[in-house]
Formats: structure tokens, C-alpha cells, sequence
């Protein structure tokens, strides 16, 4: 008989009853978990949706992209960082837009070279993003498409 050093030691191949079910925990995590969800309506100029953080300061320097493992609906979702950069008053996001996958957990990399500034939908040239300064990490949605959006997120990390 093996000594307990032997048994408890080292890793182990997953034994089958302990597998995960990854389509059945997709399920439960839709049904239970909440998310950045809703629906979208085209009317007043609708068609568009947010969630973001406010009250925090984030400090992005030597970051080169934001990763974030997300499981969604199959629509193109944007990641939206805000400093106190300032466009006649109105505070800049920088944003680029991901695809999601219906019904899969994936992970997105947003490079920060690639973001792109706007206010309120319109694009700005000029503007750059400072990563010690970020405020805001958020969520778009706006694809001006009617009807049901999902998207939930597992974690936010940098890369």
C-alpha cells in the first residue's frame, strides 16, 4: 500500500464524477447569477445600454490590454475606460468594441493602443487616454438592435 505522501501528493487527472457539466453550469450561471442584462428599445433614440463602475480610480500604467472572460449572447459588446479627460465639458470615453460568442465563456482582449475616444457616441480625434488616470471601467451595448441583451462577466484582469 502507498504511504499518504504518495496518495495526496502531486496533481491528479479529474475523476469523472467530479467533471463539470460546462454546458449545465452555463445554464445555472444565466438563471442564477446576475449580469449586465436587459432589453434594448429603439424608441427615444434608443438601442443602446451601459453599466459601469463610478467612485474608483484605476491605475492601468504597463498594461498593455484588458482581458476580461465573459460568457454571452452573441452580440458585440464594447469595453468603455473613462479618466477626467474632457471634451467641451462632456467627460471622453475610450472604448473597442468584442464579439461574444452565444452561449460560451470566452476570453476577450482589448489592446488599450486600440481604444478609441468619443462622447456620446461620437468619435474624437486627438484625444489619448492616460492609464494612470482611469475612473471608469463599463459595458456597452449599442448596436441599435431591438430586443433581449446578456452579457455576464467572470473576471476583468491586465495584461
Amino acid at each position: 500500500m502507498a504511504d499518504r505522501q504518495e496518495i495526496f501528493a502531486g496533481t491528479q487527472p479529474v475523476r469523472e464524477r467530479h467533471r463539470i457539466d460546462a454546458d449545465r453550469l452555463a445554464d445555472w450561471m444565466r438563471a442564477n447569477v446576475p449580469g449586465f442584462r436587459g432589453a434594448l428599445s429603439l424608441a427615444n433614440n434608443g438601442g443602446f445600454a451601459s453599466v459601469r463602475s463610478v467612485g474608483r480610480h484605476f491605475d492601468l500604467s504597463g498594461a498593455t490590454a484588458v482581458v476580461l472572460r465573459v460568457l454571452g449572447d452573441g452580440r458585440r459588446y464594447q469595453l468603455r475606460l473613462a479618466t477626467d479627460a474632457r471634451h467641451r465639458g462632456i467627460a471622453v470615453s475610450f472604448g473597442a468594441g468584442f464579439d461574444t460568442i452565444a452561449g460560451q465563456w470566452i476570453e476577450v482582449r482589448v489592446p488599450l493602443d486600440g481604444l478609441q475616444a468619443s462622447v456620446r457616441g461620437s468619435l474624437l480625434e486627438g484625444q489619448t487616454m492616460d492609464p494612470a488616470r482611469v475612473r471608469e471601467i463599463g459595458l456597452l451595448v449599442a448596436d441599435k438592435r431591438e430586443g433581449a441583451f446578456a452579457l455576464s462577466v467572470d473576471w476583468i484582469a491586465l495584461d
